[in-house]
Protein backbone atom coordinates (compact mmCIF):
# COMPACT_ATOMS: atom_id res chain seq x y z
CA UNK A 1 0.00 0.00 0.00
CA UNK A 2 1.11 3.62 -0.85
CA UNK A 3 1.77 5.67 1.69
CA UNK A 4 2.14 9.22 0.81
CA UNK A 5 5.09 11.47 2.08
CA UNK A 6 4.20 14.61 3.57
CA UNK A 7 6.73 17.66 3.13
CA UNK A 8 4.27 19.51 5.60
CA UNK A 9 2.16 18.83 8.85
CA UNK A 10 -0.16 21.20 10.79
CA UNK A 11 -1.51 20.03 13.40
CA UNK A 12 -4.06 21.75 15.52
CA UNK A 13 -4.21 21.31 18.91
CA UNK A 14 -6.76 22.14 21.27
CA UNK A 15 -7.10 20.95 25.32
CA UNK A 16 -10.14 19.16 24.88
CA UNK A 17 -13.16 18.90 22.51
CA UNK A 18 -12.92 22.16 20.11
CA UNK A 19 -15.02 24.60 20.94
CA UNK A 20 -17.32 25.91 18.41
CA UNK A 21 -14.17 28.56 17.88
CA UNK A 22 -11.80 26.54 17.83
CA UNK A 23 -13.79 24.18 15.02
CA UNK A 24 -14.15 27.27 13.09
CA UNK A 25 -10.44 28.17 12.89
CA UNK A 26 -9.62 24.69 12.19
CA UNK A 27 -11.37 24.54 9.53
CA UNK A 28 -10.30 27.84 8.09
CA UNK A 29 -6.92 26.19 8.85
CA UNK A 30 -7.98 23.28 6.81
CA UNK A 31 -9.11 25.59 3.68
CA UNK A 32 -6.01 27.62 4.09
CA UNK A 33 -3.79 24.65 3.42
CA UNK A 34 -6.28 23.55 0.38
CA UNK A 35 -5.76 26.72 -1.65
CA UNK A 36 -2.04 26.27 -1.64
CA UNK A 37 -0.20 24.35 -4.38
CA UNK A 38 2.09 22.72 -2.29
CA UNK A 39 2.50 18.92 -2.90
CA UNK A 40 1.78 16.52 0.20
CA UNK A 41 0.30 18.61 2.60
CA UNK A 42 -1.60 17.03 5.88
CA UNK A 43 -4.09 19.43 8.15
CA UNK A 44 -5.06 17.58 11.01
CA UNK A 45 -6.65 17.64 14.54
CA UNK A 46 -5.12 16.40 17.68
CA UNK A 47 -6.21 16.67 20.93
CA UNK A 48 -3.06 17.25 23.89
CA UNK A 49 -5.07 18.05 27.68
CA UNK A 50 -1.24 19.00 28.59
CA UNK A 51 -1.44 22.00 26.68
CA UNK A 52 -4.31 24.26 28.89
CA UNK A 53 -4.82 27.56 29.16
CA UNK A 54 -2.42 27.65 25.87
CA UNK A 55 -5.37 25.99 23.95
CA UNK A 56 -5.10 25.87 20.75
CA UNK A 57 -1.48 25.75 19.26
CA UNK A 58 -0.66 24.96 15.92
CA UNK A 59 2.58 22.90 15.44
CA UNK A 60 4.09 22.58 12.01
CA UNK A 61 5.70 20.05 10.83
CA UNK A 62 8.86 19.71 9.58
CA UNK A 63 10.42 23.05 10.68
CA UNK A 64 9.00 21.94 14.43
CA UNK A 65 7.84 24.81 15.48
CA UNK A 66 4.45 25.78 17.49
CA UNK A 67 2.45 29.02 17.57
CA UNK A 68 0.36 30.46 19.81
CA UNK A 69 -2.49 33.42 20.03
CA UNK A 70 -4.34 32.30 16.97
CA UNK A 71 -6.69 33.87 14.85
CA UNK A 72 -7.32 33.77 11.01
CA UNK A 73 -5.17 36.38 9.79
CA UNK A 74 -2.75 34.93 11.71
CA UNK A 75 -3.35 31.35 9.91
CA UNK A 76 -3.00 32.63 7.11
CA UNK A 77 0.34 34.29 8.23
CA UNK A 78 1.74 31.09 9.28
CA UNK A 79 0.69 28.73 6.14
CA UNK A 80 1.76 31.10 3.65
CA UNK A 81 5.60 31.37 5.56
CA UNK A 82 5.74 27.68 5.30
CA UNK A 83 4.05 26.75 2.21
CA UNK A 84 5.71 29.38 0.27
CA UNK A 85 8.89 30.35 1.65
CA UNK A 86 9.50 27.26 3.72
CA UNK A 87 10.43 29.13 7.20
CA UNK A 88 8.48 29.69 10.08
CA UNK A 89 6.44 33.01 10.43
CA UNK A 90 9.00 35.89 12.08
CA UNK A 91 5.97 37.99 13.72
CA UNK A 92 3.98 35.47 15.61
CA UNK A 93 4.87 33.78 18.99
CA UNK A 94 6.37 30.70 18.23
CA UNK A 95 8.47 27.73 20.45
CA UNK A 96 10.81 25.10 19.27
CA UNK A 97 8.88 21.70 19.40
CA UNK A 98 8.95 19.44 22.51
CA UNK A 99 8.44 21.99 25.55
CA UNK A 100 4.81 23.57 25.95
CA UNK A 101 4.59 27.72 26.36
CA UNK A 102 5.99 28.71 29.84
CA UNK A 103 3.42 31.46 30.03
CA UNK A 104 -0.53 31.71 29.86
CA UNK A 105 -2.19 34.34 27.88
CA UNK A 106 -2.41 37.84 30.60
CA UNK A 107 -3.02 41.38 30.25
CA UNK A 108 0.87 41.40 29.33
CA UNK A 109 1.19 42.37 25.54
CA UNK A 110 3.77 40.27 23.79
CA UNK A 111 6.22 42.71 22.11
CA UNK A 112 6.15 40.79 18.54
CA UNK A 113 1.99 40.50 18.28
CA UNK A 114 0.03 42.52 20.54
CA UNK A 115 2.42 45.82 21.20
CA UNK A 116 1.45 48.84 19.29
CA UNK A 117 3.98 50.08 17.17
CA UNK A 118 5.20 54.63 16.80
CA UNK A 119 6.29 55.18 12.94
CA UNK A 120 7.60 58.16 12.03
CA UNK A 121 8.00 59.08 8.64
CA UNK A 122 10.38 62.42 8.35
CA UNK A 123 12.03 64.34 6.31
CA UNK A 124 12.66 66.73 2.88
CA UNK A 125 11.35 64.08 0.68
CA UNK A 126 8.29 63.24 -0.73
CA UNK A 127 6.63 60.27 0.27
CA UNK A 128 6.09 60.54 3.92
CA UNK A 129 2.02 60.76 4.14
CA UNK A 130 2.23 58.38 0.87
CA UNK A 131 4.10 55.58 3.30
CA UNK A 132 1.24 56.07 5.87
CA UNK A 133 -1.55 55.92 3.23
CA UNK A 134 0.20 52.54 2.56
CA UNK A 135 0.18 51.31 6.15
CA UNK A 136 -3.57 52.45 6.32
CA UNK A 137 -4.17 50.14 3.15
CA UNK A 138 -2.39 47.32 4.88
CA UNK A 139 -4.43 47.49 7.67
CA UNK A 140 -7.90 47.87 6.14
CA UNK A 141 -6.85 45.10 4.52
CA UNK A 142 -6.88 43.67 7.59
CA UNK A 143 -9.90 44.62 8.85
CA UNK A 144 -8.93 46.35 10.99
CA UNK A 145 -10.12 50.08 12.10
CA UNK A 146 -8.55 53.13 11.56
CA UNK A 147 -7.95 56.59 12.20
CA UNK A 148 -6.47 59.28 10.13
CA UNK A 149 -6.18 63.14 11.53
CA UNK A 150 -5.15 65.48 9.16
CA UNK A 151 -3.22 68.64 10.18
CA UNK A 152 -2.80 71.62 8.62
CA UNK A 153 -4.53 70.15 5.19
CA UNK A 154 -7.54 71.97 4.12
CA UNK A 155 -10.74 70.77 5.64
CA UNK A 156 -12.56 71.15 2.06
CA UNK A 157 -9.70 69.34 0.13
CA UNK A 158 -10.71 66.46 -1.45
CA UNK A 159 -7.04 64.25 -1.75
CA UNK A 160 -7.74 61.54 -3.77
CA UNK A 161 -5.90 58.64 -1.01
CA UNK A 162 -8.67 60.17 1.59
CA UNK A 163 -11.54 59.53 -0.60
CA UNK A 164 -10.42 56.46 -1.88
CA UNK A 165 -9.48 54.72 1.72
CA UNK A 166 -12.56 56.00 3.15
CA UNK A 167 -14.72 53.72 0.88
CA UNK A 168 -12.91 51.47 2.29
CA UNK A 169 -13.98 51.75 6.39
CA UNK A 170 -10.98 54.64 7.08
CA UNK A 171 -12.89 57.65 9.69
CA UNK A 172 -10.65 60.47 8.15
CA UNK A 173 -10.61 64.36 9.69
CA UNK A 174 -8.82 67.33 8.55
CA UNK A 175 -8.14 69.84 10.83
CA UNK A 176 -6.56 72.81 8.67
CA UNK A 177 -7.37 75.27 6.81
CA UNK A 178 -4.13 75.18 4.00
CA UNK A 179 -0.39 75.07 4.69
CA UNK A 180 1.02 77.85 6.55
CA UNK A 181 2.75 79.49 4.23
CA UNK A 182 -0.59 80.09 2.36
CA UNK A 183 -2.11 81.06 5.40
CA UNK A 184 -4.65 84.06 5.77
CA UNK A 185 -4.38 84.07 9.22
CA UNK A 186 -1.67 82.37 10.90
CA UNK A 187 -3.61 82.29 14.54
CA UNK A 188 -6.52 80.68 12.61
CA UNK A 189 -4.32 77.96 11.59
CA UNK A 190 -2.58 77.49 14.90
CA UNK A 191 -5.99 77.21 16.47
CA UNK A 192 -7.22 74.61 14.42
CA UNK A 193 -4.18 72.33 14.63
CA UNK A 194 -4.90 72.95 18.29
CA UNK A 195 -8.45 71.62 17.83
CA UNK A 196 -6.81 68.96 15.78
CA UNK A 197 -4.96 67.71 18.39
CA UNK A 198 -7.52 67.49 21.07
CA UNK A 199 -9.44 65.38 18.01
CA UNK A 200 -6.44 63.06 18.00
CA UNK A 201 -6.16 62.68 21.74
CA UNK A 202 -10.13 61.60 21.61
CA UNK A 203 -9.59 59.17 18.88
CA UNK A 204 -6.18 57.67 20.74
CA UNK A 205 -7.39 57.31 23.60
CA UNK A 206 -11.19 55.95 22.09
CA UNK A 207 -10.54 52.23 22.29
CA UNK A 208 -12.30 52.05 18.72
CA UNK A 209 -9.40 51.74 16.41
CA UNK A 210 -5.87 49.56 16.17
CA UNK A 211 -3.94 52.22 14.19
CA UNK A 212 -4.41 55.86 14.20
CA UNK A 213 -2.44 58.34 12.16
CA UNK A 214 -1.46 61.94 12.63
CA UNK A 215 -0.20 63.32 9.41
CA UNK A 216 1.65 66.61 8.97
CA UNK A 217 1.44 66.45 12.93
CA UNK A 218 5.20 67.00 13.27
CA UNK A 219 4.66 70.67 12.39
CA UNK A 220 2.51 71.58 15.69
CA UNK A 221 6.05 70.09 17.22
CA UNK A 222 8.46 72.08 14.87
CA UNK A 223 6.44 75.15 15.12
CA UNK A 224 6.29 75.57 18.81
CA UNK A 225 2.34 75.18 19.02
CA UNK A 226 2.97 71.84 21.32
CA UNK A 227 5.76 71.50 23.68
CA UNK A 228 7.25 68.17 22.52
CA UNK A 229 8.10 66.57 26.04
CA UNK A 230 4.21 67.15 27.52
CA UNK A 231 3.06 65.54 23.80
CA UNK A 232 5.38 62.52 24.35
CA UNK A 233 4.36 61.93 28.20
CA UNK A 234 0.82 62.23 27.37
CA UNK A 235 1.60 59.38 24.84
CA UNK A 236 3.20 57.22 27.67
CA UNK A 237 0.12 57.82 29.80
CA UNK A 238 -2.59 57.08 27.55
CA UNK A 239 -1.88 55.44 24.06
CA UNK A 240 -2.80 52.01 24.84
CA UNK A 241 -0.80 49.19 24.44
CA UNK A 242 -2.03 47.19 21.08
CA UNK A 243 -2.67 50.77 19.25
CA UNK A 244 -0.46 51.66 16.83
CA UNK A 245 0.81 55.23 16.08
CA UNK A 246 2.00 56.86 12.34
CA UNK A 247 3.27 60.28 12.40
CA UNK A 248 4.47 61.90 9.74
CA UNK A 249 5.91 65.57 8.64
CA UNK A 250 9.12 67.69 8.78
CA UNK A 251 11.32 68.00 11.16
CA UNK A 252 10.78 65.61 13.62
CA UNK A 253 11.95 66.07 17.11
CA UNK A 254 14.50 64.28 18.21
CA UNK A 255 13.07 63.32 21.38
CA UNK A 256 10.10 61.97 18.97
CA UNK A 257 12.38 60.21 16.43
CA UNK A 258 13.94 58.49 19.86
CA UNK A 259 10.39 57.59 21.47
CA UNK A 260 9.44 56.14 17.92
CA UNK A 261 10.00 52.50 17.32
CA UNK A 262 10.40 53.11 13.55
CA UNK A 263 11.77 56.30 12.10
CA UNK A 264 11.87 56.65 8.05
CA UNK A 265 14.26 59.96 6.52
CA UNK A 266 12.60 60.69 3.04
CA UNK A 267 15.50 62.19 1.35
CA UNK A 268 14.79 64.56 -1.73
CA UNK A 269 17.45 63.39 -4.57
CA UNK A 270 15.13 65.72 -6.67
CA UNK A 271 11.53 66.98 -7.58
CA UNK A 272 9.57 68.09 -10.46
CA UNK A 273 8.23 71.08 -8.59
CA UNK A 274 11.68 72.15 -8.28
CA UNK A 275 11.52 72.86 -12.30
CA UNK A 276 8.38 74.78 -11.54
CA UNK A 277 6.36 71.13 -12.46
CA UNK A 278 2.54 71.75 -10.44
CA UNK A 279 1.64 68.84 -8.28
CA UNK A 280 -0.82 66.48 -10.50
CA UNK A 281 -3.54 64.91 -9.22
CA UNK A 282 -3.12 61.40 -8.35
CA UNK A 283 0.10 61.67 -8.09
CA UNK A 284 0.82 64.72 -5.03
CA UNK A 285 -2.90 64.81 -3.89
Amino acid sequence: MFLPTFSHHFIFCTATAPTPTEQALYDALSALVATHDAPAVLCSHSINPEIGAHSPLLAVYPHGVWYAELDEARLADIVHAHLQYGEPLEDAPQQRMGTLPQTTPSSTPSRTTQQGLVLVNTGEGKGKSTAAFGVILRMLGRKKRVALVQFLKHEGGQWGEVRALSELGLDAVKTGDGWTWTSKDLDETQARALHGWQIAQEKITSGKYDLVVLDEFTYLLDFGWLETESVLAWLRANKPPALHLVITGRGAPQALIDYADTVTNMTKIKHAYDRGIPARAGIEF
